[in-house]
């Protein structure tokens, strides 16, 4: 619930703004695309999984998880999981 609350509180500018004849997203994620692995940790973050919830599913440690959590945030540039989450359905990453 607290995740689709924070999809709609979203704040932030669309990751699929024009940034000159790119987006913005992909200004962000120059030379670091997420990984296939990041991508779908992301896709269970849009399911609602906790990182725990996420390591119990995809059968790997909860640190490991969470260090995936970490790098797809930094690469796309967001605040926390909630916006790179919403990042990654603007711009179809993810569904």
């Amino acid at each position: 619930m607290a995740l689709l609350h924070g999809l709609r509180v979203l704040t932030t500018a669309s990751s699929a703004q024009q940034f000159g004849s790119r987006t913005l997203l992909e200004e962000v994620m120059e030379g670091k695309p997420l990984t296939p692995r990041e991508i779908e940790i992301l896709q269970l973050a849009s399911e609602g999984d906790s990182a725990q919830e996420s390591a119990d599913r995809i059968y790997l440690a909860y640190e490991t998880v969470k260090g995936y959590r970490k790098r797809i945030v930094a690469k796309l540039g967001a605040k926390n999981i909630t916006e790179a989450v919403a990042m990654g359905i603007r711009t179809h990453l993810i569904h």
